[in-house]
């Protein structure tokens, strides 16, 4: 009997080592010492300027970075006005303040401040000018940097007319501008204009835009019935034409699109800057000629109601930036 009793203890016993020897093994496995990681999503959408102040007609940088490219930038609130697709702050030529934002693909907004300063000189007096290279057709704005406002400007050379500090640049020229500030110091900009702008009328099939309004939104469409079927919203008459086909320099699709409270609006991004496409109207020219309009994109602050005109401003309402140009 005590044999049987030693025996079955036995058996408990190495019934148990082999247990506990089992579990050592598997927790020491290769596969168990390796660790895994959870890939990050893309960084917070952020703002950035090269400076927080600028001299009033001056030029600042907006760069945007994380969330979700394409980006569109826009003037949230304050003077001046700001290139939709570079971020380019031009300061309106007083003294102020500013607010830019930038609106990423899926319509993340973000803002950042600019202060506009005319009270003292920002360091050496230089002037540049925007777009940079310049090409025939365009409006060319010439930027002092530094000085003590106010600024005047002469065109030295050129065949053109030059206006405040803008220059139409309607053949391809070497340009010089000079601008003095009210101290009299002195700096000229030299600006070579090249390229080659199609004839306006290049486009043989001009679709007009038209335009209906009800509280808080403005339906464009190529289609006047679609708009006078609605009951909700009054006929404003023609807008502006658009190009029919991509033809020439006409190549830029504009579409109208809709966001997720029923507003719509038309946008030059491919994905209607994260929202939904209703489809494309006709196209924009990026390049200015003689005898083109300019259209620019406006947004009324209190509604977000958002407008593209011909007008080069709307009283009350935000100019958020240039679309193209239409025949």
């Amino acid at each position: 009997m005590e044999r049987k009793v030693n025996t079955l203890k036995r058996m408990m016993i190495q019934g148990f080592v082999v247990l506990i020897s089992g579990m050592t093994v598997l927790g020491c496995s290769s596969g168990d010492n390796q660790s895994t990681s959870t890939p990050s999503g893309p960084a917070p959408l952020a703002l950035t300027s090269s400076s927080s102040s600028v001299v009033p007609g001056g030029s600042i940088q907006f760069t945007a970075s994380g969330g979700t490219a394409p980006y569109q930038y826009f003037l949230g609130s304050g003077g001046g006005h700001v290139d939709i697709s570079s971020g380019i702050y031009v300061a309106s030529l007083s003294a102020g303040s500013a607010q830019v934002g930038v609106r990423d693909a899926v319509g993340t907004q973000v803002f950042a401040s600019i202060t506009i300063s005319s009270n003292s000189s920002s360091g050496a007096f230089s002037v540049s000018y925007t777009p940079n290279p310049a090409s025939v057709g365009q409006v060319i704005t010439v930027i002092p940097q530094g000085g003590v406002p106010p600024y005047y400007y002469s065109l030295v050379s050129g065949q053109s007319s030059l206006v405040g500090n803008t220059y139409t640049a309607n053949q391809a020229e070497t340009v010089q501008i000079q601008v003095s500030d009210s101290t009299s110091a002195t700096a000229v900009v030299s600006i070579v204009v090249s390229g080659y702008v199609s004839p306006a009328n290049d486009c043989s099939q001009l679709t007009p835009v038209y335009r209906f309004s009800t509280q808080g939104d403005h339906l464009m469409t190529i289609s006047q019935a679609e708009g006078a079927n609605n009951a909700n919203y009054q006929y404003d008459g023609v807008s502006f034409y658009l190009c029919g086909t991509a033809t020439g320099d006409y190549q830029k699709p504009l579409r109208r699109c809709i966001d997720g409270s029923g507003k719509h609006f038309l946008s030059i991004e491919t994905n209607c800057e994260g929202q939904n496409s209703e489809g494309i109207l006709g196209y924009l020219s990026p390049v200015n000629g003689t005898g083109r309009t300019s259209i620019y994109r406006y947004r009324y602050p209190s509604n977000g109601d958002r407008i593209s005109s011909s007008q080069t401003s709307m009283g009350g309402w935000i100019l958020e930036g240039l679309q193209g140009y239409v025949p």
